[in-house]
């Protein structure tokens, strides 16, 4: 029995205009990629249908498309991680100003690759990624590319010949830092690293690295201890140096959260900030107005980098661009009370 003109939907539209129910749902959203001639073709459809998209309607009309899945690695403390608090907003300020769907995937370090080919590749009729997990191997972003569905890294280096990216450039962010320091009269400045198997840890240690070597100094060898973002170790790391024979006058964190341990590991050494140690940070958490004195740091703009991101994934479905996204987005440094000239 023929369908009633009252019970038409998307699909039916699509099959008499001849075209697919992602065409559909551009037509429907106002999509600036439709062809005229195609526009028409589904309007005069829809008028014989008798067609007549609620809200409802054309909520399920955009699912297809415009729903981005958004990975995240897991870690222990991620929920109450500066990065994933920021990159959260971001991406989901984003997603509720255009009325799409956002799913959440959390990857431990080691994914069962099997698992992560199934999520990535079978994942109903998603319409793009943001990727922020480093451990998502070229060879499944090349599958992903070669299948067509977008996606964009978050914050970790391209390497991939056609690929979209939003960064920020944490190479600068550590040479504002560095030079801050030098600029103030240090010479002897440490630096406490993060993870330097993850790309943004490896960028600000080259660029306090490249910073320093630009005036002729050097990161010592027992002034540079990686200490993987943790703050527990960064308040070992530290308290070696402010016992050693010749301790810094400053030292860098590659976080804030590990700057928090090195005040921890001064406080337990009855070493005075700024007055014998300068501290600066990275990250521009909340928690860097909270420490006493008040951090020294360097903001990095992730929410920004991921409203970026998001914004372009959904432009590109929409069909409202076709260029490659490449965000790079400057940190800049927040001067406040845990920096002076050495003594």
């Amino acid at each position: 029995m023929a369908r009633k003109q009252s019970e038409s939907n998307i699909y039916d539209v699509a099959m008499l205009a001849g075209v697919s129910k992602s065409t559909v749902s551009r037509v429907l959203n106002n999509a600036d990629s439709v062809r005229a001639s195609t526009r028409r073709q589904v309007e005069e459809a829809m008028l014989r249908l008798g067609y007549r998209p609620n809200v409802s309607a054309r909520r399920l009309a955009g699912s297809t498309d415009r729903r981005i899945g958004l990975i995240l690695p897991f870690f222990t403390e991620m929920f109450s991680s500066f990065y994933v608090h920021e990159v959260l907003l971001g991406v989901g300020e984003i997603v509720s100003e255009r009325d799409a769907e956002l799913l959440l995937h959390i990857e431990h370090r080691s994914p069962d690759k099997d698992a992560l080919e199934k999520k990535l590749f079978g994942n109903g009729q998603l319409g793009g990624w943001l990727i922020a997990d480093e451990s998502i191997s070229h060879e499944l972003l090349k599958q992903l590319q070669a299948k067509g569905t977008p996606f964009v890294l978050l914050n970790r280096s391209v390497g991939l010949r056609g690929a979209s990216a939003a960064v920020v450039d944490n190479g600068v962010g550590a040479s504002l830092a560095a030079e801050h320091l030098m600029d103030m009269g240090h010479r002897r400045i440490a630096i406490l690293a993060g993870d330097l198997a993850l790309q943004p840890a490896a960028d600000r240690a080259s660029g306090f690295a490249s910073a320093l070597g630009s005036r002729g100094l050097t990161v010592e060898d027992d002034l540079c201890v990686q200490c993987n973002f943790n703050r527990e170790m960064a308040y070992d790391a530290a308290r070696r140096m402010l016992t050693g024979k010749a301790r810094p006058t400053a030292i860098f964190a590659a976080s804030d959260l590990m700057a928090s341990g090195v005040y921890e590991a001064a406080a337990a050494e009855d070493v005075s900030i700024p007055e014998e140690l300068s501290v600066v940070g990275f990250d521009d958490d909340v928690l860097a107005g909270q420490l006493v004195p008040k951090l020294t740091t360097v903001r990095q703009p992730l929410r920004e980098m991921a409203q970026t991101a998001a914004a372009w994934l959904l432009d590109y479905i929409e069909g409202k661009t076709r260029e490659i996204a490449r965000i790079s987005l400057a940190p800049r440094l927040i001067e406040r009370e845990s920096t002076a000239p050495p003594r």
